[in-house]
């Protein structure tokens, strides 16, 4: 499937120093700055050279424009920051869980109380661990797309993303009850193979590679249809439609064999904009369009009346809305990573926003 595309930069040996170091680099950038909290990590380096640093950076509401340029990690070592931090305002700290799947929290600098997944009232957990899976495996499916249409993959980059199917299946199974099959199980045991490689002081082969990358996006696929079955167990109203939420074009209907999405990018305002053509399941359209409708809805309190699940969902859609609007205010050139709900995080009202619905619309490209 990838075996194609070119491989670009392969992933260096490196220390555990050297994520310190770059910790250090990033703190010195904005410690001194006004309307900054705190810096925490997430996760934990375990394969030096694979694995990256993620970041949560906790900040006033009203932080000023000064001092939130100083958040980007730009510029430091794009081997270890292959992203940028999580920038949350203080308002929004204790609904952390809502936005992201947050785990092994450690504050580095300055003061701030996290919540634990765990902390969330139980009935809650394994629908919201639903939509994670689901939403998650989403946004893989376009980088997986976008990857094979450039016709290039960045090693380095992409032994990271790999690496994160790891994650996605322990909290199928932790918390949606799922249970491999033989072929799932294969597929796993590729996709870990190059990190157990790597660990033992083996390189990551090209062919390794492209099994492990292969392996990677059919085991997304079947992940993401167990968390759609896991929420939309009751079968779905008959859809044969289409529905545009820039920058991607959906086509949903019941007499699908496989979900399919293709990219193009497009030079527009001299930057490049990428935009998606997606054939999807059925189900999908009633998650993102349950999303949709929560968002733009007043309160909760409605979907609570109907069930733990649509709770769960406007609970979510709203509070990734209100960092959303928070970032598009106060830290929005800076790279800030936030939640993903299947759907652009644009201002509605922005130009960009209204340039790729135009394109979507008016172009045909499968």
């Amino acid at each position: 499937m990838a075996a194609s595309v070119k491989i670009i930069n392969p992933p260096a040996r490196l220390k555990k120093e050297e994520y310190s170091e770059a910790l250090n680099q990033y703190l010195n950038r904005f410690q001194n700055a006004s309307g900054i909290k705190a810096l925490a990590t997430m996760g934990s380096v375990k394969a030096p050279g694979l694995s990256d640093l993620d970041v949560i950076v906790v900040v006033n509401d009203d932080i000023l424009p000064l001092s939130a340029k100083k958040l980007s990690t730009k510029g430091i070592n794009d081997s270890i920051f292959l992203h940028g931090p999580i920038v949350i305002p203080e308002s929004l700290v204790s609904e952390l869980q809502w936005i992201i799947y947050a785990t092994n929290i450690q504050v580095i600098w300055g003061s701030a109380s996290f919540p634990k997944f765990s902390d969330l009232k139980y009935k809650y957990q394994s629908f919201l661990a639903g939509c994670y899976l689901v939403d998650f495996c989403e946004s893989r499916m376009l980088q997986f797309s976008a990857m094979r249409t450039s016709g290039i993959a960045n090693k380095r980059e992409w032994l990271t993303r790999i690496w994160s199917v790891t994650h996605s299946i322990d909290i199928a199974i932790e918390f949606l009850g799922y249970q491999a099959d033989e072929n799932a199980a294969y597929l796993f045991d590729l996709v870990k193979a190059p990190r157990i490689n790597w660990l033992n002081g083996e390189e990551v082969s090209d062919k390794q590679f492209i099994e492990s990358l292969d392996a990677a996006e059919k085991l997304n696929e079947i992940l993401f249809i167990a968390g759609l079955g896991f929420l939309y167990k009751k079968e779905v109203e008959k859809i044969t439609d289409n529905l545009f939420l820039p920058p991607k074009k959906f086509i949903f209907s019941d007499n699908i064999d496989y979900i399919r999405y293709t990219a193009k990018t497009i030079r527009f305002l001299k930057k490049n904009i990428t935009i998606w053509s997606c054939v999807q399941d059925k189900r999908y359209f009633k998650h993102i369009c349950d999303y949709r409708k929560f968002q733009d809805s007043n309160s909760c309190l409605d979907a609570k009346k109907e069930s733990i699940q649509k709770y769960v969902m406007c609970k979510r859609a709203k509070t990734i809305g209100k960092h959303w609007k928070w970032i598009r205010k106060y830290a929005k050139k800076i790279g800030t990573m936030s939640g993903y709900l299947g759907y652009s995080n644009h201002d509605p009202i922005s130009l960009k926003y209204f340039a790729i619905r135009l394109l979507i619309k008016k172009l045909n490209f499968f």
